[in-house]
């Protein structure tokens, strides 16, 4: 499961498209020491939800600039015809958050996306592992 696809889940983005100016994806990660080298297991997954944009609009610096940032991409990204821009936001403490934004988002993209009630916990076991799913099933 890619992060994009993660988000796409945690918003319920193919049964309202409309949640991705809403919604954005929360992903708290913690640093491993038990990576054996592997960048792709330098963290872990600690929790993931989605959380409303005017809720993460009053947690403190640098959410609030940093949605407001989203909240111009998203604008430019629809006034050019590019599709539909969304965010998550990843923090590992004791460093800021930081924002990932997915963009060409369309209805068309999210077709055939069924949304898996297992999400959090698909996401959690690959990135654990250091490996991605790169297909458009809803399970591991």
């Amino acid at each position: 499961m890619t992060l994009m696809e993660a988000h796409a889940h945690a918003c319920r983005l193919p049964e309202d498209i409309g949640n991705i100016r809403t919604k954005v994806m929360y992903v708290k990660l913690a640093a491993r020491e038990d990576h054996g080298g592997i960048p792709a297991k330098y963290f872990r997954v600690v929790d993931a939800y989605p959380i409303s944009v005017v809720e993460a609009m009053w947690r403190p610096s640098p959410w609030p600039g940093s949605l407001l940032q989203l909240k111009s991409m998203q604008d430019e990204s629809e006034q050019l015809g590019r599709g539909r821009m969304g965010a998550a936001m990843i923090e590992c403490p004791p460093l800021a958050v930081q924002t990932v934004p997915f963009g060409s988002v369309t209805e068309q993209s999210l077709r055939g996306l069924t949304i898996a009630s297992n999400w959090k916990e698909v996401l959690m076991h690959l990135v654990e592992g250091g490996t991605r799913f790169s297909g458009r099933k809803s399970g591991r």
